[in-house]
């Protein structure tokens, strides 16, 4: 005797074969937009990390203030009687314009020396776009300004005030760096 089993009854829309396969492709398109959510997510995370690390943004106004002070206190080659003048020293004999020792003018020696210092501190590159040096006796300008590179609304710079002798006279050098 052969014995007939029952079908079972099958839920509704399930009677087709092919049910199975759709079911199948449904959870891997499933899976594979989970895979592109997790991938975007990591992308995110990763270009949100990048931009925002912290960019050289050039010199600090601390570094060009102890640049400046360093500087003032730079013995130069230039000497008026038997004493090697600083660059502080210098500035005021420009503004009296004396003479070095070995002829050359205190202006052209305090402007070479200042070049010469500012290259090779401040060089034109990766951090520095560019630099500004002025030095002022009471408001005027002892030298022509000393630059380099491009001038550009972004700066740190600083300024040094002191006078000589007889206090009548403000000296004030000033320097910038641009990035």
């Amino acid at each position: 005797m052969i014995k007939k089993f029952k079908k079972k009854a099958q839920p509704k829309g399930c009677e087709n074969p092919s049910f199975i396969k759709n079911k199948r492709g449904q959870e891997e398109m499933v899976g594979f937009a989970f895979i592109v959510i997790i991938v975007a997510v990591i992308l995110v995370i990763f270009l949100s990390i990048t931009l925002n690390t912290n960019k050289d943004e050039g010199p600090q106004s601390f570094e060009v203030e102890s640049f400046l002070q360093v500087m003032l206190s730079q013995t130069t080659d230039c000497h008026i009687v038997t004493e090697y003048l600083s660059i502080k020293e210098l500035i005021s004999s420009c503004a009296e314009s004396k003479t070095c020792q070995d002829g050359r003018l205190s202006c052209i020696a305090l402007n070479d020396y200042l070049e010469e210092i500012s290259e090779s501190a401040w060089s034109v590159g990766s951090s520095t776009s560019g630099y500004k040096l002025t030095v002022d006796l009471n408001g005027q300008p002892i030298i022509p300004e000393i630059f380099s590179g491009n001038i550009t609304r972004n700066y740190r710079g600083a300024s040094q005030n002191f006078s000589r002798y007889n206090h009548a006279n403000e000296y004030r050098i000033t320097f910038k760096t641009y990035s």
